[in-house]
């Protein structure tokens, strides 16, 4: 027993020293962070009493009273200094005060160049005495001029001091001294950090420097004569009434190490009075980096605690660990010596056992990697595909285990055709030779009636088979001899064909129950497969029905007027244009082209009179016409294979930088075919005639969506578009006239002049913007009624409305235009009657007093025509 017991206590005792070691390398690594954290906080709250400092300096001692005392002080007389050492107190007297409450300031100190005392706001009493021997930082200031600051000790106090040479207009006039109190300074880090924080000077420091009078200041700190603390900073948490402070004052190794000025950190109490404080001795340094002095702190470390108990945990725990081993291997011991007896009769027990276990195991492993591989079939046959494509893919899978050397399915009538494996082909098995050996079975009776009834069937011998000999090269080259034909079902139990697997040595019972349960398999997975592609094709073919009636209603809405027929054809080839400059994949480009084509399909919900308004939209119109993306989505929300349309449509009017509608989305959260649209349909907006608006030439639109890219549009597909749709032919702008009855009407309603009935200017604009898109032209009438400036307004509207009807009627197949105030143009598209006109004008003239000034332009030259109407649409824009 003992050979167990003495390797379990050896480790115990590794394991207890490891931990010990590990507790101590946490808890000094956890004592250095705490100390560097320590310093971290002394340089902050220094750093900001410097820039406190600065401020006092500039805003206080470099003010134009104090330099001209100081400047008066220079090489006076022993009463003139007094006075003006009485005159400066005076002066700065309130605001050292208030400088003392607010910016914890406890000194403020005027030195003359030569190192003498001019004024200590704090001892006023005290001054004329030098100072260079005693301190550094003074001596530094005047004779360097440079400005110093750090810990220093003083003839009265000692603290943090800021000490600044004096100069103004290049002349040295001294130098001034702002000190922090220590007390500000441990006051500033117990408030910020809490905990307890102290300060403990060189007792040899006060006897050589402070003045006898003033050594009264000071008292024994709690951690012996060589050490004193300024009574100012003293509190009673800094003294041996604290029961920390006590704790520490009797560590013989703490005082001890005081004495080298070195850092000093440790948990208080040791590891067995620990109570969750530990302390920090941080040396202090003066302006000339002597060590002088210690900054001390207490405070609670939750961190080192948690080590402690974790340390304490694990001790005890391994303790126990240890004690419920030795008593496990007592145990264990005796139970060994009950066990020895029983050994040699279960020795042979168990020889016996292993070579049935080993067979036992062979066959395992042959049915895990059977079970392997009928998973690959039937995760195969879980995935997308063509029905032959995934058969042959399971049979494949099938012959990548070992025993299965030839697997295929053959299906009656050839219902289903499924390649041959090309590694058969490779081992010399000839597609005409496999069909008769198929056509031999299917003769065989005792085969098929097994199969019908859907039952597995194994064949042993099979070389020895008659109905096996066309392929009987391929069985003896390849050793096979036994062959498993898993029947294929319909789902109406009806058997249409079978899978065959060569193998070269019979199978075992478990082997044939999975076999079995694999044609089951295949069989519903047929089935389902077939059902699949029937719903597919269906789906298909229902999908391009909808299709077709949606494209439909499309162009019937953009036929109902002249100014928009076609518009989806275009957004549609522009957004091809783009998708395929962007090497998007066949799918995506057809699904885009047919959301481009029903993109605006929701405007059949928004009134013409809104929809093509020339005017400003109200907010509640302008409402209505967002809407019709919410309306056009809807259509293909809950539709099977609608859903990338669905999305697409709904974001094609989201801008790029998150300002679009409806939904406010930004950058490529808003789906790309979408942002593919918003380009194209901008731009088939802006090369395309409005009723409120011209169109532009494409270099023009290309350069707008240049101007928007990163705002309006994703700044990659407007870089695509300018490079395809810069050179686009506009062929659709050469249609300006309307082709029906309906459309003139339609045309005639939303640009005709309400009074004359005639078109109105903003169509004439139109027109000649695009240069009458291949209008021709057989003569083109200004006619000036000269007689209206005389009329009144009613009388003005009566004539302009006969007028109207009489050119209506005279000239039909012409365009007739009003343009205020008093023209009418006539843009003659064939041959007019001369003398007719005359006749008119000569009747109006006689019977309605009114006088008709005609100018008459006659030309091929289509330049001259627009020339002439250039000025007539320019007055008529401005009064719009």
């Amino acid at each position: 027993m003992l050979r167990f017991v003495l390797p379990v206590t050896l480790l115990f005792a590794i394991a207890i020293g490891y931990f010990i070691f590990q507790y101590n390398l946490n808890i000094n690594a956890s004592l250095k962070a705490d100390y560097q954290r320590q310093i971290d906080r002394h340089q902050e709250i220094i750093h900001g009493y410097q820039i406190n400092s600065d401020v006092t300096f500039e805003n206080l001692v470099m003010q134009k009273d104090v330099l001209s005392i100081l400047n008066q002080a220079q090489n006076t007389s022993k009463d003139q200094f007094i006075q003006l050492h009485n005159q400066l107190h005076a002066l700065l007297a309130n605001k050292y005060e208030s400088l003392k409450k607010i910016a914890k300031i406890r000194q403020l100190h005027f030195h003359m160049p030569d190192g003498r005392s001019f004024l200590r706001m704090h001892r006023p009493g005290k001054f004329g005495d030098l100072l260079f021997d005693f301190r550094y930082s003074v001596k530094k200031a005047n004779i360097e001029k440079k400005r110093s600051h750090g810990f220093e000790e003083g003839r009265i106090f000692n603290g943090y001091r800021f000490v600044y040479p004096i100069i103004d207009h290049n002349q040295h006039l001294g130098s001034v001294e702002i000190s922090l109190s220590m007390k500000a300074f441990t006051d500033s880090l117990s408030k910020v950090y809490e905990g307890t924080y102290c300060f403990m000077l060189d007792a040899n420091i006060v006897g050589e420097k402070v003045f006898a009078d003033e050594k009264s200041n000071y008292r024994q700190s709690p951690f012996g004569e060589h050490y004193a603390m300024d009574k100012k900073v003293d509190n009673e948490l800094c003294t041996r009434l604290n029961p920390h402070i006590d704790e520490l004052s009797t560590d013989d190794d703490l005082l001890i190490h005081l004495k080298s000025f070195k850092p000093y950190s440790e948990m208080i109490g040791g590891f067995f009075r620990f109570d969750g404080f530990i302390s920090h001795f941080v040396p202090l340094q003066n302006i000339e980096q002597e060590t002088v002095a210690y900054l001390f702190s207490v405070q609670r470390n939750e961190e080192i605690t948690s080590l402690r108990n974790r340390f304490i945990y694990n001790l005890m725990l391994s303790i126990l660990v240890f004690i419920a081993t030795v008593v496990a291997i007592i145990a264990l011991n005796k139970r060994h010596q009950e066990l020895k007896t029983h050994a040699e009769e279960l020795k042979t027990t168990v020889l016996d056992l292993t070579e049935n276990y080993e067979n036992l195991m062979k066959e395992q492993t042959y049915i895990k990697g059977l079970l392997e591989t009928i998973f690959n079939v039937i995760d195969h046959l879980n995935r997308l595909g063509k029905v032959d494509k995934l058969l042959y893919a399971s049979c494949e899978n099938l012959m990548h285990y070992d025993n299965y050397r030839f697997v295929h399915i053959h299906t009656f009538n050839n219902q289903i055709n499924v390649d041959i494996s090309q590694i058969a082909q490779k081992d010399g098995l000839k597609t005409p030779e496999l069909k008769e050996f198929y056509e031999n079975i299917e003769q065989e009776a005792s085969i098929q009636t097994v199969l019908k009834h859907g039952e597995l069937i194994t064949v042993d011998n099979l070389q020895n088979k008659d109905f096996a000999q066309p392929i009987i090269d391929y069985l003896q080259s390849r050793e096979l001899s036994h062959a498993t034909f898993l029947p294929i079902q319909n789902k109406d139990s009806h058997t249409y064909g079978f899978m065959i697997l060569l193998t070269t040595q019979e199978q075992i019972p478990e082997e044939r129950t999975l076999l079995k349960k694999l044609g089951t398999t295949i069989s519903q997975s047929v089935t389902t497969l077939n059902r699949r592609d029937t719903y597919e094709h269906q789906l298909l073919e229902k999908t391009k029905n909808y299709k077709f009636i949606l494209f439909e209603i499309v162009d019937l809405l953009e036929k109902r007027h002249v100014l928009t027929a076609g518009r989806s054809i275009r957004v549609s080839k522009y957004s091809k244009k783009i998708a395929t400059a962007l090497n998007l994949d066949a799918k995506n480009i057809a699904t885009l082209v047919d959301a481009a084509m029903l993109h605006d399909i929701g405007n059949i919900k928004t009134p013409d009179n809104i929809l093509l308004k020339a005017g400003i939209l109200t907010p509640q119109e302008r409402n209505m016409v967002e809407n019709h993306v919410m309306y056009g989505a809807k259509l293909f929300e809950r539709l099977p294979g609608f859903q990338q349309i669905y999305e697409t449509i709904l974001h094609h009017h989201e801008y790029f930088d998150g300002s679009g509608y409806p939904n406010g989305i930004s950058g490529e959260e808003i789906p790309l075919l979408s942002r593919i649209i918003a380009v194209a349909d901008a731009f088939e907006a802006m090369t395309s005639c409005w009723i409120y608006k011209p169109s532009i030439p494409a270099n023009k639109a290309i350069s707008e969506l240049e101007k928007h890219k990163g705002s309006q549009f994703d700044p990659v597909i407007v870089n695509i578009a300018s490079h395809v749709l810069k050179d686009e032919p506009l062929d659709h702008l050469k249609r300006s006239l309307p082709t029906s009855g309906t459309e003139l009407q339609r045309l005639q309603y939303l640009l005709c002049d309400e009074n004359t009935g005639l078109f109105d200017v903003r169509y004439l604009d139109m027109l000649a913007l695009s240069e009458f898109r291949g209008m021709k032209i057989e003569a083109m009438q200004i006619v000036t009624i000269a007689s209206l400036l005389e009329q009144t307004h009613q009388q003005h509207s009566e004539t302009m409305n006969m007028l109207g009807k009489i050119f209506k009627k005279f000239y039909t197949n012409d365009l007739s235009f009003f343009v205020e105030p008093n023209y009418l143009i006539l843009i003659h598209l064939e041959s007019y009657d001369e003398n007719l006109q005359s006749a008119l004008l000569q009747r109006l003239e006689s019977d309605k007093h009114i006088h008709l000034d005609i100018e008459t332009i006659v030309t091929d030259n289509l330049k001259e025509h627009l020339q002439k109407l250039q000025p007539i649409l320019a007055s008529a824009r401005q009064r719009q």
